[in-house]
Parts: structure tokens; C-alpha cells; sequence
């Protein structure tokens, strides 16, 4: 026991548990709530970028709203309302972080801004957090070092230090989002609406749940293939094809001839823009026009393709299924 820092020993320690490997950081507040907010603050009060710029960032914060897939829960307010940023909009300034700075963050805090996002998508990758784990570790390390440098020392808190053991609990436990308290937090959610009043909540809870147990059909299991085609229209389709609807939706994600949910990655790495839905020869298609140029973005820490990222231009004139 370390005087300095423990009063008493933990009764986790009677059970034979690692008191360090074994209770791993948790993503959501230790890098979105922690790391990315204190960055954009930090952005703010030492005028790292200057107020026009601010401006800026807001207003294509505002105007990507209507490009980001519905499967985020949030979509990222004006930075003047930091203060109220739930954890998955930071998580979401995470990811498209990059692409809204590019011209408003000075070089360097931009570089290093990116070995940060750069990590945490290797960790989130299911390929590449085992077969770039090192090369995560060692992004997270300069993040850290780099820390102080730009930041001072005051700047290098719990948090921030702490970036330096997620790659290694990676290894341990999974992806991030596999033990990240996003997961509780949703579900948190779901049982709070499950309450009529403020008594005894957890005989509710129990009544509740046993109710939604005995209503469901037992037994019954999602097919692989799970497809439903939502909110059919009166289009006329191309390529032979019939029965219009506005959407798709597979088992995970859903698909929709709208801005924010019509881009989709297929499996033989093609970029498309979906314009139609619906059906050929009884089965059910999606109809698009695909990117003709794809890459990587520049200036990030490895071939962003790796990991799914794509700068893309120029759709092709035709459609295909």
C-alpha cells in the first residue's frame, strides 16, 4: 500500500484481483469527457484559436449536422455551449475533429490533436487494435509528452497521463467501446423510463423487466441476413427495378436515400451514394453512383485507409446496383 495515495487496503484485494490490470480505464470519461474537453477549453482560453475562428468551427459544426449518420445519438452543438456536451458528442468531435480543423487550428496543435483521434480509432477497430496496438500505444505516448510542451505541465492531469495504459487494456479487455461505460450509460437511460414514481425503484425495475420478459416470444432468433425495407414511395426506379422505399435497415445501421445516411462503404472497399431502394427479380437492391477518387487525408499519422478513412470526389455519371 502506498501511504501517500491509499488510506486502507481494498477487500477487492482479499479476492485475488489485479488492483491495476484488472480494472481497466474507462473511454468515455477518462478520453471523451476528459481528454477532448479539456482540449477544446484549452483551445479557448489560452486563444489558440482566435474568436473569428470559433466562429467558424460552430458554424460547420451546425452545418454537418445534416451529413451525420443517424446511428449517432448526437450530433455536436456550437463550442459556446461546451459546458453542456454530452459524452457522445465530444466522442463525435473525436471523430470528425480532423476534417473541421484542418484550417482553423495552428500545425502543431492540429498534428498533435490527430495522434490522439488516430489512436482511439486504431483501439476501435477490431483489425487494427490488435495489429497496430503498438504503433497506438506509441501515438498516445507523444500525445502525452506532447502535452506539456504545448500545453505547460499544469496541463498533463489524471486523464491525460492515463492516456499511456488504454492500449494495453485494449489488449486485455477488447475494443474500447467493448468495456467503455457508453454501453451502461444507454441502458441507464432505458431504465429510468421504466419508472412510474420515485418509490421503491427497484421493485419497479424488477416488475418492469419481468413484464418485457414474459411478453417476448421465446425462442426467437434474428436471422443473419436481417433486411426490412421502411417507407415505401411512389418513385419510378431504374435498371428494371420496383417497389420504391425511402430506406433500409440491416441489423446494426440503417440506410436511407437521404444526405446523412445515404454514403456506405461496401465490402469491396467501393464508396457509393445511395439514390434508390427497393427490388429486382424479388430481391432487394440499392441503387448508387460510386466516388471514381478515393484516399487517404492528408496529414494523418498513418494511411488513414487502414482504418476506413477516405477523402473521395467525383461521383460517376452512371448507376449501378
Amino acid at each position: 500500500m502506498q501511504i501517500e495515495h491509499h488510506l486502507d487496503n481494498s477487500p477487492f484485494e482479499e479476492l485475488g484481483l489485479g488492483m491495476v490490470a484488472q480494472f481497466p480505464l474507462d473511454y468515455m470519461h477518462m478520453v471523451c469527457l476528459g481528454v477532448v474537453k479539456k482540449l477544446l477549453k484549452l483551445w479557448m482560453e489560452k486563444k489558440i484559436i482566435t474568436p473569428v475562428n470559433l466562429k467558424d468551427l460552430s458554424s460547420n459544426l451546425i452545418a454537418l449536422r445534416d451529413y451525420v449518420p443517424g446511428e449517432f445519438a448526437r450530433k455536436c452543438r456550437a463550442v459556446d455551449e461546451l459546458d453542456r456536451w454530452k459524452a457522445t458528442e465530444l466522442r463525435h468531435f473525436l471523430y470528425v475533429g480532423l476534417a473541421l480543423l484542418k484550417d482553423i487550428l495552428p500545425q502543431r496543435y492540429y498534428v498533435h490533436f490527430a495522434a490522439l483521434s488516430c489512436a482511439t480509432m486504431i483501439l476501435s477497430d477490431p483489425v487494427e487494435c490488435v495489429n497496430n496496438n503498438n504503433y497506438a500505444n506509441d501515438l498516445l505516448k507523444y500525445f502525452v509528452e506532447q502535452m506539456s510542451i504545448l500545453y505547460g505541465n499544469e496541463s498533463v492531469v489524471y486523464n491525460v497521463h492515463n492516456l499511456i495504459h488504454i492500449a494495453a487494456d485494449v489488449q486485455n479487455f477488447g475494443l474500447l467501446d467493448d468495456f467503455s461505460a457508453f454501453p451502461f450509460e444507454s441502458a441507464f437511460i432505458s431504465l429510468k423510463k421504466l419508472l412510474r414514481k420515485s418509490d421503491n425503484p427497484l421493485a419497479q425495475l424488477f416488475n418492469r423487466i419481468s413484464e418485457q420478459s414474459h411478453i417476448a416470444a421465446p425462442g426467437v432468433q434474428e436471422a443473419e441476413d436481417y433486411l426490412i425495407l421502411l417507407n415505401p414511395i411512389t418513385t419510378e426506379l431504374p435498371m428494371n427495378c420496383h417497389n420504391a422505399h425511402r430506406s433500409i435497415r440491416f441489423k446494426s445501421f440503417t440506410i436511407r436515400a437521404i444526405n446523412n445516411d445515404s454514403c456506405c462503404l461496401l465490402s469491396d472497399g467501393t464508396i457509393i451514394i445511395v439514390e434508390y431502394i427497393g427490388y429486382r427479380d424479388h430481391e432487394k437492391v440499392v441503387i448508387g453512383r460510386k466516388f471514381t477518387s478515393m484516399g487517404p487525408i492528408p496529414d494523418y499519422p498513418c494511411d488513414s485507409t487502414l482504418l476506413d478513412i477516405y477523402m473521395v470526389r467525383e461521383l460517376s455519371r452512371y448507376l449501378q446496383i
